[in-house]
């Protein structure tokens, strides 16, 4: 978008009422677009955009199962399922009245929740009984393409912390800003500078790529990262630089393909 071809652009809908508290979400099969709002927060069909129903439910962060069956809606006190389909509530998590909450990430086969809290803890729950599995210290958490692996980022401390899903120990542990899983189960690590690739299953880090902001391609084979005022594309299995993708930018949140 620049200013020259902005006149081009044509408004489809506006989402929401009232003050938008969070990004709009998708659902995985495309059904749904689900928007966050002080209000509550408003369903959508995804491909006509027509309001379908609203939730009420003030929140900030929201989150699809993997399958598109279930919408997670953060708030104080309790994590609420509701069935987007319906409208109505499935079930809520808590571990605690007086926690607030924050990011919410699924486990990919949708088995467990994972919850980030204001007192920097993050709860684990598991859906078929509700029952808190783990409770870790961190503010941030990924979870690994084949779900055996969580990722935990350590706010204020540049420390990234790996468990094994299956026993709840500590696999490995890593000085690192940011982090995460790539499409091929890779974990990157970001540090405010570069980018790392490093792999679970044997002991191999790389070279470190210049930019931060990682972002992959479903296929894993190209990797987006933000540097001198623009997106650079990368090939992460060869380690080498392909090419920077048009425009300059003072600052880049996040780049999606």
């Amino acid at each position: 978008l620049t200013p020259l071809d902005a006149a081009g652009l044509v408004e489809l809908a506006r989402l929401g009422k009232g003050a938008v508290l969070g990004a709009p979400v998708y659902s995985p099969d495309g059904a749904f677009l689900a928007a966050p709002t002080a209000a509550g927060v408003y369903l959508y069909d995804a491909g006509t955009l027509e309001e379908l129903r609203l939730i009420p439910q003030m929140a900030a962060f929201l989150a699809f199962s993997p399958g598109g069956e279930t919408l997670a809606v953060s708030g104080a006190g309790s994590v609420r399922l509701y069935d987007p389909s319906t409208g109505e509530r499935a079930a809520a998590l808590s571990d605690g009245p007086d926690v607030v909450y924050w990011e919410l990430v699924f486990s990919p086969d949708g088995s467990l929740l994972a919850a980030s809290g204001w007192n920097n803890e993050i709860v684990v729950w598991s859906l078929a009984d509700g029952a808190v599995r783990y409770r870790l210290p961190g503010s941030h958490l990924s979870f690994s393409p084949d779900g055996s692996l969580a990722a935990v980022a350590v706010s204020g401390e540049d420390r990234v912390v790996v468990y094994d899903l299956a026993t709840g120990l500590e696999r490995s542990r890593w000085n690192a800003r940011r982090a995460g899983f790539a499409p091929g189960g890779q974990l990157w690590l970001e540090d405010g500078q570069s980018v790392r690739l490093a792999y679970t299953d044997r002991d191999l880090v790389s070279a470190p790529f210049q930019g931060t902001r990682p972002a992959f391609s479903p296929a894993g084979d190209l990797m987006a990262l933000f540097r001198d005022r623009q997106v650079w594309l990368y090939d992460p299995l060869k380690g080498r630089r392909v090419r920077p993708l048009e425009g300059v930018y003072t600052q880049v949140d996040r780049v999606l393909f």
